[in-house]
């Protein structure tokens, strides 16, 4: 499905399905499979790259969904 817009106010309103993690990528949280420092990777196996402005806000919404006990990535340190 074609989305035209802005990726910065599709990724505000879409906040609560995915998160941002880099200048031109927005992930839904359900596809992520892991997470590391540098970047995504995608329950395809695609490697996503996360921009370092996004890493500290993907692992804490990471982290909030696990805490919560939703689905989520493990995170590596």
């Amino acid at each position: 499905r074609l989305i035209q817009g802005r990726l910065s106010s599709m990724a505000e309103d879409l906040a609560d399905t995915g998160i941002r993690v880099h200048r031109s990528w927005w992930v839904s949280f359900s596809h992520v499979s892991a997470m590391s420092n540098d970047e995504v990777l995608l329950s395809s196996g695609m490697a996503v790259p996360i921009g370092r402005t996004y890493v500290r806000e993907a692992r804490a919404a990471l982290q909030k969904r696990q805490d919560r006990g939703v689905r989520s990535a493990p995170l590596s340190p």
